[in-house]
Parts: C-alpha cells; structure tokens; sequence
C-alpha cells in the first residue's frame, strides 16, 4: 500500500520520510517541492467500559478508512549527509502502556515474551518453535511497542514461511507494525519508512512485493487491534 503509491508518483525514490521527519534528521524539503501522497489510517476513537466497575476509558479504534498525507524523497532535501537510509530507533515513551496490552495479545496467540539483550542490531525475534518472542530491553519504550507489533506479524503470518523471501516477510511484519502503531496513536515513519526501504527496494519490485501482500498485511494488523480493544463502543472522533 505504502510503497506502491510511492512507486507510482516518484519510481527512483529511495529514502522517504515526513516533513517533520526530516527536519528531525537534520534535512529540511526544499521549498516548491510535491510531496508524495501516501494513505495513512484514520483512526477512530472508542470508549471501553470496564464490565465490572463500569470505569470508561478512551482508546484508539483499529484504522477502517485512510487519510491522503504527504511524505518526500530525500533527493527533495537538503542538509546532513546520510549514511544509510533513514532508519531512526523511537525514543518515545508509552503511557498507554500498549506494550503489556500487545504482550497479552502474543499470549492469547500461545506465545511468550521476553525482554533481553539481544546482539547488536537485533530489536526483537519471533521463534515459533519455541513459541517465543524477544525484544531487545534496551530500546525506548515506543520502539519496544513498534518491535513488539512486529514480531506479532511474525507470529501470525510466517509459521510457515515456504515459498516466501525473507525481504517479503520483513514487509509484511514491517507494515502491520505500522499499521498498528498508527492505530494506537504512535507514529513509527521515522524507523518504518526507511526499514520498508531496506527490505522492499523500490520501483517494480516494491509495486509487486505490496501487490502481493496487501490483504496479508490488512488481514493481521486487523486482528492484533481487535484483540487489543475487546467490547469497544464506536464513537465518531
């Protein structure tokens, strides 16, 4: 979905990213430069009632529609030499506390989740012969939340993996965690734009890779955001 509107508006782009983004990285978008449209989740607001002491709370809903928004090229900015694409760990907390609510998700999957230190490079891992997820204990606290949502893409999509590239996997887990982030008002673009870079390519080959797994992609990130708010009410936002 993402990396097939890109490839359609700009087919050499490499290393996309939001406005502020880039500013973030030390680049600003030239000015009279087009962004590249992309459709992002617009996510509701739902109101949970506690079945027991009646207690409501606000939380966002799973993304039903999308909302046209704008990312550029880093061929359309200026500023700091890159060294590699614009992957940038998330140092945000979670207040929320969505990471104990995903690792109840990977429960109700039969899987386990343990924080560790991992090797160099590594946020996480899903094993499912051990039915076992590891995030990395010395990330932030949103990018544990992002690595966590990722690996339940793992979890549910790639047990068996036949017929399917590791690049094609990483998309799939990638964009859910996307997805899902997007849904619980956290914005991963800063690390998701640049991993998808990574793993994806670009022009033909990322069109083709998203063709292929779109509804896989929308299928899962649905799934962990429903269990995630069981029993919600629905409210216009």
């Amino acid at each position: 979905m993402i990396f097939h509107r890109i490839a359609a508006q700009r087919p050499d782009a490499t290393r996309v990213a939001g406005f502020h983004s880039w500013l973030r990285l030390g680049r600003h978008v030239r000015k009279g430069e087009h962004g590249i449209a992309i459709l992002a989740p617009v996510v509701p607001r739902l109101r949970v009632v506690d079945g027991e002491s009646g207690d409501e709370r606000w939380v966002a809903g799973r993304p039903h529609a999308f909302r046209v928004a704008h990312v550029f090229d880093v061929s359309q900015t200026d500023g700091e030499e890159l060294a590699a694409p614009p992957v940038s760990r998330l140092e945000g907390s979670d207040p929320k506390d969505w990471y104990t609510k995903l690792r109840d998700v990977a429960h109700g999957l039969e899987f386990t989740v343990e924080e560790n230190y991992l090797p160099d490079g590594v946020n996480g891992d899903c094993n499912h012969a051990l039915r076992r997820i590891r995030i990395e204990v010395r990330n932030g606290q949103s990018h544990q939340v992002k690595t966590l949502a990722h690996e339940l893409g793992h979890a549910i999509l790639h047990a068996d993996r036949a017929g399917l590239c590791r690049e094609q996997a990483e998309l799939e887990a990638e964009s859910i965690a996307y997805i899902v982030c997007a849904g619980l008002g956290i914005d991963t673009s800063e690390y998701s734009f640049g991993y998808l870079a990574v793993w994806a390519g670009g022009g033909e080959q990322a069109r083709h890779a998203i063709a292929e797994s779109a509804q896989r992609i929308q299928t899962a990130a649905h799934r962990v955001l429903d269990a995630l708010t069981p029993g919600a009410e629905e409210v216009a936002a």
